[in-house]
C-alpha cells in the first residue's frame, strides 16, 4: 500500500510540473504575442532592426529554456515508468516476503526519502512560482491559475486513483504546449521574414542614401572648382588692380617730377617766380558776407543781444559764463589765450563759435592734431619740392586781416579781400592733443609781446611778427611777415582725458582757463525761433577797442591789489607763487568786466580771475604740509562772495587721495 502511495505521488509530481511549464509556455506565448505588435510601430529603421534582433535574441533564449523544460518532462515521464516496474516488482517481492518485517522498515525509510524529495519538490515549485511572480507581476489572473494549480495538486494528494488520468491530461497538455511551440516557431519565422525585409529596406535606404551621398558629393566638387575658378578670378582682379595702383602711383610720380620741373622752371624765370612761391597764401578765405560795420553798437546791447542768440539755438549758457568769456577775450594784451576745457561734451566749442556768430566776428576753426610740434603747423611750410609756401588757413586768414604790412606785398592783380577793420576770433579746437608748448609756446610769447611794442615803428613791431618760411630768397626780397593785431583774438579748447596733455603754469599765466564742471542737469533745450545775428553789419575792430578802454576807480583798484596779494601769499606757502604778469592780468579782468547794475562785479572779477588762474595752479597739489597755503586762498574765496566757486573749492579740499581735486564747476543753475 505504501509503494502504490508513492508510486501516485510521483505521477501526481509529475502532472504537476508539467502543467505547470504549459502554463508558464502559455503565459510567456501571451506577453510575447502582446508585445510583438509594439516592434512596428517604430520609425527608424535602425532602431526597428535592433529592437527585433533583441527580442529574437530573447524569444531564442525562451525556446532553448523550453525544450530544456521538455527535456525534463521526457526524463519525470521515464522515471516515473521506471516507478511503477519498480512498483510492480515491489508489490511482486511484498506478496513474497510481506511479513518480513525488515523490508518493511525499509519501505518505510524509502517513503521517508520520497517525501522529503516531495517537499524539496515543492520547495522548488515554491521558488518557481515566486520567480514567476516576480516576472509578470503585472498580470493579475496568474495567481488565480497558480490557485487552480495548487487545489489540483491539493485534489491530486486526496484522490491518486485518478493520476492515471491526470498523467493522459498533462500528456495532453504537454501536446499542446508543444503545438503552441510550433505555433511560436512559426511566429518566429514570420518574425525573421519580417527582420529580413527590413534588412532588404534598410539596404536600399542604404543604397539609396549612397546615391544621395555620391551626388552631394558631385556637386560639392562643382561647387569647390566653382570657388576654385572665382578664387582666380578675385586673384586676377587683385593683380589688375595691383596693376592699376602701380600705374597710379607712376602717374602721381610723374606729376611730381613735373610739378618740381615746373617749379624749377619758375624759379628759373624771374618774372614768375615771387608769384608761384606766394600763391597758395594769398587765397582768400569764404567768411560769411557781413554788410559795413559800425561801431554805433554798444557793449551792454551786444552782450544783452548775444545772450539771446545763444538761447534760441537751445544752448543754456548762464549769463555769468558769457560775461566771463566776454571779458578774457577783452584781455588779450595781458592773457593772449582764452582756454575752455572740462570734459567732453559741455559745450566748449559751441560757445565760442556762437558767440563769434551774435557778436558779429569772423571765426577761423582750427583742430589739433597729436603730430603738432612746432610752429609750421600753425601757419604753414615751404615745399622745396614745388617750390611754393603751402599756408595754413590762420596764415590766409592773417593775410586778410593784416594791418601793417600787406602794402609790402606782390599782392596779385584784383586781390581785395582785406578785413584788417574787423575782428577775428581763432578757435584751436581740442588744443592738448599735442603739446601746447611745442607748437604754440613761441607765437603765445610774440602775442603777449605786441602790448609793449610800438605798433607804428616797423622795426619795434617786428618783435611781434611771424617770418613765414620762404625757402632760399633773393637778396633784395624780404619774407612775408604777419603781425597779430589787437583785431586777431585767440581760443582754444581742451579736453581732460587720458588722450590730451596737461598745460603748463607757463600757459596758464598767459592765458584765462574757464574750467566746465560736470552739469548737474543732462538736458537740452530745443532751439526753436533762431535768432539773427546780434550784429549782422560785423563788429568792428573800433568798438571792441572802444569796449576795452574801461579802468577801475581807486579804491576799487587798491581793494583789488589787496585780495591779489593775499592770494599771491596763499600761493608762496604752497610754492607756486606768481608775478608782475599774473598781478597786471587780473587788473586787467577787473578793468574789463562789464558794468552790470545792482551787483558788486569786482567780487565778480574776483571769483572769476581765482577760478581761472588760481585753483588750476593748485589742481594735484598734496593737502598735508600745505594747510596754511589752501586756508588763506580760502578767506580770499570767502571774500569773493560766490557760493558755488566756495562749494568747488571745499569740495576739492575734499579729494579722498590727499591731492587737490579742481574739476570746474557748474553755473547754470545761477
Amino acid at each position: 500500500m505504501n509503494t502504490f502511495l508513492i508510486f501516485q505521488l510521483c505521477l501526481w509530481f509529475v502532472g504537476t510540473v508539467s502543467a505547470a511549464f504549459a502554463v508558464v509556455q502559455f503565459l510567456n506565448f501571451r506577453k510575447k504575442e502582446a508585445r510583438l505588435p509594439d516592434a512596428c510601430n517604430y520609425d527608424d529603421l535602425s532602431t526597428r532592426v535592433e529592437l527585433k534582433q533583441q527580442a529574437l535574441a530573447a524569444l531564442e533564449s525562451k525556446v532553448a529554456a523550453a525544450n530544456s523544460v521538455i527535456g525534463e518532462s521526457e526524463q519525470k515521464l521515464a522515471e516515473a515508468a521506471e516507478a511503477r516496474k519498480w512498483f510492480d516488482e515491489q508489490r511482486h517481492e511484498l506478496a513474497k516476503i510481506e511479513g518480513e518485517r525488515a523490508q518493511q522498515e525499509h519501505l518505510r525509510a524509502s517513503i521517508a526519502n520520497l517525501k522529503q524529495e516531495h517537499r524539496s519538490l515543492e520547495e522548488a515549485l515554491n521558488r518557481t512560482k515566486h520567480e514567476q511572480a516576480a516576472e509578470s507581476a503585472n498580470i493579475t489572473n496568474l495567481a488565480t491559475q497558480k490557485a487552480n494549480i495548487s487545489a489540483e495538486i491539493q485534489n491530486a494528494k486526496e484522490q491518486l486513483a485518478e493520476l492515471s488520468k491526470q498523467i493522459q491530461d498533462s500528456a495532453l497538455a504537454l501536446g499542446v504546449a508543444t503545438n503552441d511551440l510550433n505555433f511560436k516557431k512559426i511566429e518566429l519565422e514570420r518574425t525573421s521574414q519580417l527582420l529580413e525585409s527590413v534588412k532588404q529596406g534598410l539596404e536600399r535606404a542604404k543604397t539609396e542614401f549612397k546615391e544621395s551621398q555620391d551626388k552631394t558629393d558631385a556637386e560639392k566638387r562643382a561647387l569647390a572648382e566653382i570657388e576654385t575658378e572665382k578664387h582666380a578670378a578675385h586673384q586676377e582682379v587683385l593683380r589688375l588692380r595691383s596693376e592699376i595702383d602701380n600705374l597710379k602711383t607712376w602717374k602721381a610720380t610723374l606729376e611730381t617730377l613735373l610739378k618740381t620741373l615746373q617749379a624749377d622752371i619758375n624759379r628759373i624765370d624771374p618774372q614768375t617766380r615771387g608769384e608761384n612761391r606766394y600763391g597758395d597764401l594769398w587765397e582768400h578765405i569764404k567768411f560769411p558776407s557781413l554788410r559795413t560795420a559800425s561801431a554805433s553798437i554798444s557793449e551792454k546791447e551786444a552782450l544783452a543781444n548775444t545772450a539771446r542768440y545763444i538761447r534760441s539755438h537751445g544752448l543754456n549758457y548762464p549769463q555769468r559764463v558769457l560775461n566771463a568769456f566776454h571779458t578774457a577775450l577783452k584781455t588779450a594784451d595781458m592773457s593772449p589765450l582764452v582756454v575752455l576745457a572740462g570734459i567732453s561734451g559741455t559745450g566748449k566749442s559751441l560757445l565760442p563759435k556762437r558767440y563769434s556768430e551774435a557778436m558779429g566776428l569772423h571765426m577761423v576753426s582750427l583742430a589739433v592734431q597729436p603730430r603738432w610740434d612746432s610752429p609750421q603747423d600753425l601757419f604753414g611750410f615751404f615745399n622745396h619740392l614745388e617750390g611754393r609756401f603751402k599756408p595754413t588757413e590762420l596764415a590766409r586768414a592773417m593775410v586778410m586781416f593784416e594791418q601793417f604790412n600787406r602794402k609790402n606785398w606782390a599782392l596779385p592783380k584784383g586781390w581785395n579781400h582785406g578785413r584788417e577793420d574787423r575782428m577775428l576770433l581763432v578757435l584751436l579746437d581740442e588744443m592738448n592733443l599735442a603739446r601746447v608748448e611745442y607748437y604754440f609756446s613761441d607765437f603765445l610769447s610774440r602775442l603777449e609781446t605786441r602790448r609793449d611794442v610800438k605798433e607804428s615803428d616797423p622795426f619795434d613791431r617786428a618783435k611781434a611778427e611771424i617770418a613765414l618760411e620762404m625757402g632760399s630768397i633773393r637778396p633784395d626780397e624780404q619774407p612775408i611777415r604777419l603781425y597779430p593785431g589787437k583785431n586777431i583774438l585767440f581760443a582754444g579748447t581742451m579736453n581732460e582725458d587720458e588722450s590730451t596733455q596737461s598745460l603748463s603754469d607757463k600757459v596758464i599765466d598767459r592765458a584765462c582757463v574757464l574750467r566746465f564742471g560736470r552739469p548737474r542737469k543732462l538736458e537740452r533745450q530745443s532751439g526753436h525761433n533762431v535768432a539773427e545775428s546780434a550784429n549782422p553789419e560785423g563788429l568792428p575792430h573800433a568798438a571792441w577797442v572802444r569796449w576795452c578802454t574801461s579802468r577801475l576807480g581807486s579804491a576799487d583798484e587798491q581793494r583789488m591789489n589787496e585780495w591779489i596779494a593775499k592770494l599771491n601769499q596763499g600761493m608762496d606757502l604752497v610754492g607756486k607763487p606768481f608775478a608782475h604778469r599774473v598781478h597786471q592780468a587780473m587788473i586787467s579782468y577787473a578793468q574789463n568786466y562789464p558794468k552790470l547794475e545792482g551787483q558788486d562785479t569786482l567780487r565778480l572779477a574776483l571769483a572769476d580771475q581765482i577760478e581761472q588762474r588760481i585753483l588750476p595752479k593748485l589742481r594735484g597739489l598734496e593737502l598735508e604740509g600745505n594747510e596754511a597755503g589752501f586756508e588763506v586762498v580760502q578767506k580770499v574765496v570767502e571774500e569773493a562772495r560766490d557760493a558755488a566757486l566756495l562749494n568747488a573749492f571745499r569740495h576739492g579740499m575734499d579729494s579722498r587721495n590727499g591731492t587737490f581735486l579742481w574739476r570746474g564747476l557748474d553755473r547754470t543753475e545761477e
